[in-house]
């Protein structure tokens, strides 16, 4: 009875087998146009697999009775269709299994298990590589592993498979660039990216793929839209080498051949480059210690980058994408550790740090591949190319243009001695300012909160009784615009001065990001333009008459004016006598000397940022006059000045005006225009002496402001206080954390 129905089997066997035999010829990939394995060979052989005849020999009727399903036997499957179809077929299973016929294995009879396929019988030289690879290499294997990594080397069939084995020209092999990810990733993990090579199918080819028209998919990669380079491209078939090894293919002395198998232009812009030079001086030899399989690209490194040191090979980010822009300049920092340090307080690597991209970087300037040394006549930032090089952003650039310093440090006497002369002094301003400012504003708050201890606050403003008019309308416009404007250049202004620090990229997108904080930053400068410009317009219009009739002189010495007299002078050091419990406190007229400095700071802070700021703005018209090193002498006063600025007005002047204990939370009268009478004799006891003198003091009373007027005034000036401390407070730890 058994041997009836093993008669049966091998009769179905056999009509299976006929059946899949044609099946399997109308499966194989046509003869187009990547027909050829070594098309998309995964080893550096020139073996080509036979002509399929079909899906074996008579042999395999045997097999075929406990291994297709057909028996009842508990034996392990073989899936017809594939195997019938794959490129093995023809070998039938004795080729790979010669045990079966060895007398001394009862595999039919007892299940006796056969040996282990032997791929070395047919493929000789692909086992020779394998075994010098680090997939057999036991040191290597142990150098490239942690010691927790418990994963077995590879078997020929981890990669190709058993009985669905393809040519890996045919897109149903695992062999084959748009499978190579994933049969790579058993081991290796889902590295489904590799820079610019499109490592995953888009799901609108995946049914190409499937139906395995190799003609089909060969042509979309062509047109790069499928797997353009696969594992086996970058890292080699069987001859797999860790990348420190020089007989890897992915050796610093060989990565840049293997690129260039694929991006030929590239590789031979790059050979002629400055970087590649210094990889054929005499004495040079790449150092790269067991385990470290990348090009080596530390910070101050001596060793010269290649392909992959810049382009990463499994980042996703591509060369088309804005991040690799920015972490390009990174990459250059690396060894040009000194010029990365001047760049980044340029305009153009304070903007990139920033994210703005549209902004020149690196390779902008001095190229991608073709680099060249300064000294160089093919350099593209030396010679007459300099102008050039420029004019690829800055079209309407003048020939002065060129004299730009991208480089620039202010600290190098010997390299840039006007940009030291100016950053000296400069800097000397911001410290004596800083230092007299905060000593006198410590002290000031010891003592003004011992006195509000002492003697309780000052009765709260427009409690009762009339008021006295300060300041006039005028004069309250200008100040509210030049209020809001400067908070605006501060807000837009010091992210960018600090753009290293991690603060920024937040204010960036409070304003919608670096352009548009640019554009808002202009126009807050107008703002203050113009309104300095008002400012000029109604003191013309006061001073009119006394210049008229000959009183100009007298008014600008008299107390009245902002210009400091003897008088001042004293007041400090009287106010300091009170501040240290020594003296009385001074009496002091209309104007105070700390107002007094305050107003002619901005005075004169505004035409030097406005005229710096320019120069920054439309640098192309600028040089048509001026030299092109003076953009950097602009980026280095705005910068500069700004953050006096910045610190004095949000520090100092908002603790005198209205946050030392004895004001705060506001001192309204410059929004109002109006003092309580009782606060103006107590605070300018000097003129409305004179007042009483002159017999001015009816005149100069008025009446206290409307509530709405007084909400207003809290409204605007607490927010606008707010707005600056926080400002200050980012702008100190940028300060800070760029030290």
């Amino acid at each position: 009875m058994r041997f009836s129905m093993r008669s049966v089997s091998v009769f179905s066997a056999s009509l299976w087998a006929v059946a899949l035999s044609a099946s399997a010829l109308a499966q194989q990939p046509s003869s187009g146009a990547g027909a050829e394995t070594g098309a998309y060979a995964d080893d550096d052989t020139d073996e080509k697999p036979a002509y399929r005849r079909g899906p074996g020999t008579a042999r395999d009727d045997e097999c075929l009775i406990c291994h297709a399903g057909l028996g009842d036997e508990d034996a392990p499957k073989v899936n017809l269709r594939v195997y019938g179809a794959s490129i093995h077929a023809e070998e039938g299973c004795i080729g790979c299994h010669p045990g079966v016929e060895d007398p001394d294995i009862e595999h039919e009879e007892e299940d006796e298990d056969l040996p282990l396929v032997d791929c070395a019988e047919c493929h000789e030289h692909a086992d020779d590589e394998l075994m010098a690879s680090i997939h057999r290499d036991d040191d290597a294997l142990e150098e490239a592993q942690s010691d927790d990594d418990d994963r077995e080397q590879p078997a020929c069939k981890s990669c190709h498979g058993m009985h669905d084995i393809f040519p890996s020209n045919d897109p149903r092999s695992r062999m084959h660039p748009v499978n190579q990810t994933e049969a790579c990733g058993d081991c290796h993990g889902d590295a489904t990216h590799a820079t610019g090579h499109r490592l995953e199918v888009p799901p609108e080819y995946r049914e190409v793929v499937e139906r395995a028209n190799a003609a089909t998919v060969e042509r979309l990669m062509s047109q790069g839209e499928l797997v353009a380079a696969a594992c086996s491209s970058c890292h080699g078939g069987h001859a797999v080498q860790p990348s420190w090894k020089p007989e890897s293919s992915l050796h610093p002395s060989n990565v840049n051949a293997t690129c260039g198998r694929c991006h030929s232009s590239a590789t031979r812009a790059f050979a002629n480059s400055a970087h590649a030079k210094a990889a054929e001086e005499e004495g040079f030899a790449w150092d790269l210690a067991p385990g470290e399989d990348i090009a080596p690209a530390t910070v101050g490194s001596d060793q010269p980058p290649v392909c992959i040191t810049c382009h990463d090979t499994h980042n996703p980010v591509t060369p088309s994408d804005d991040r690799f822009h920015r972490n390009l300049v990174q990459e250059c920092g690396t060894c040009h550790v000194e010029l990365m340090a001047t760049y980044q307080k340029s305009y153009h690597g304070k903007a990139t740090l920033a994210g703005d991209v549209s902004v020149a970087q690196c390779s902008d300037c001095h190229g991608y591949h073709d680099v060249h040394a300064i000294t160089d006549e093919a350099s593209a930032v030396g010679g007459d190319n300099r102008l050039k090089t420029c004019r690829k952003c800055h079209a309407e650039a003048p020939a002065m243009f060129a004299s730009y310093m991208p480089h620039a440090d202010p600290t190098d006497h010997e390299g840039y001695p006007i940009l030291f002369w100016v950053f000296v002094p400069m800097t000397g301003l911001v410290v004596a300012v800083f230092l007299f400012f905060g000593l006198h504003t410590l002290l000031w708050a010891l003592r003004d909160t011992i006195d509000v201890l002492r003697n309780g606050r000052p009765r709260p403003m427009f409690s009762r009784g009339p008021a006295v008019r300060r300041f006039r309308w005028g004069d309250r416009v200008v100040h509210l615009c030049m209020m809001v404007a400067f908070l605006g250049l501060a807000a837009t202004g010091a992210p960018l001065r600090f753009a290293e620090t991690s603060w920024t990229q937040a204010a960036f997108d409070l304003t919608g990001g670096p352009e548009v904080a640019g554009w808002l930053h202009r126009i807050f400068g107008i703002m203050v333009v113009v309104g300095f410009i008002g400012h000029l317009a109604v003191i013309l219009v006061r001073m009119w008459p006394r210049i008229v009739g000959g009183r100009f002189l007298k008014f600008m010495m008299g107390p009245e004016s902002l210009v400091p007299r003897p008088a001042d002078f004293i007041d400090v050091f009287a106010n300091f006598r009170y501040f240290l419990g020594l003296g009385p406190k001074p009496l002091f007229d209309r104007w105070t000397y700390w107002e007094k400095f305050t107003y002619w700071a901005v005075f004169w802070t505004v035409p030097i940022l406005g005229f710096s700021g320019l120069i920054l703005w439309i640098p192309e018209e600028m040089t048509n006059v001026l030299p092109g090193w003076t953009i950097n002498l602009a980026l280095l006063v705005h910068s500069d000045q700004a953050l006096l600025a910045i610190g004095f007005v949000f520090l100092f002047h908002f603790f005198n005006s209205s946050l030392r204990p004895s004001k705060f939370p506001l001192d309204e009268s410059i929004f109002t225009g109006t003092v309580p009478l009782e606060a103006y004799k107590r605070e300018r006891p000097l003129e409305w002496a004179r007042w009483q003198q002159d017999g001015r003091t009816e005149q100069v009373q008025t009446e206290p402001p409307s509530r709405g007027s007084r909400f207003f005034a809290y409204l605007i000036g607490i927010l606008g206080w707010a707005v600056g401390l926080a400002v200050l407070a980012a702008s100190v730890a940028g300060f800070l954390a760029t030290r």
